[in-house]
């Protein structure tokens, strides 16, 4: 198959998935390893699978974002958000 109808095959896919009421999330993981799986072959796809969730959790950029979520929530139970706006 060509990556053209590969990529039309995965946007009906995920508006079927998504109107279905399925988690964007799992629908977006679903069409992309569906997708990959079709261009490269199971293997890769499932080996993707396996380890490209723990590579992007365990970068550096994202270490922070725990920490604003923390003090967003923070600043929200404490009153402080309003009285510094």
């Amino acid at each position: 198959m060509s990556s053209e109808l590969v990529g039309l095959i995965g946007l009906a896919v995920m508006l079927v998935l998504v109107l279905s009421r399925v988690w964007v999330g799992t629908a977006m993981a679903i069409v992309g390893i569906g997708g990959y799986a079709l261009l490269e072959g199971w293997g890769k796809a499932l080996d993707l699978a396996g380890s490209e969730p723990y590579a992007q959790s365990a970068s550096y950029i994202l270490a922070a974002v725990p920490m604003f979520i923390f003090m967003g929530l923070v600043i929200c139970h404490t009153g402080l958000g309003a009285d510094l706006y």
